[in-house]
């Protein structure tokens, strides 16, 4: 069996890692600390524009009908992190 990922899950994972290591800098999340909401709407925007809101989502129901698996992938990178959580 192979275990190896697909050329879109490495894909996603190349890109959530520069996701995380750019948009997600120390810097950044030192002063989310501060704030009464975990999560600038930039950042929020910037994911949801990456598809990952809806990766788990039909196509049918507006999302992109990945596999659990691809969705998988991306929680792993994110959960490499830090990262912010969504906003309140």
């Amino acid at each position: 069996m192979d275990l190896s990922l697909t050329e879109t899950q490495q894909l996603i994972q190349d890109s959530t890692r520069d996701v995380v290591r750019n948009s997600f800098a120390k810097d950044v999340l030192l002063s989310l600390d501060d704030q009464p909401v975990p999560m600038t709407d930039t950042l929020w925007r910037e994911a949801a524009a990456l598809g990952w809101m809806g990766m788990a989502i039909p196509e049918a129901y507006g999302g992109t009908g990945n596999s659990l698996t691809d969705v998988a992938v991306l929680y792993e990178e994110l959960g490499r992190g830090p990262g912010p959580g969504p906003p309140a």
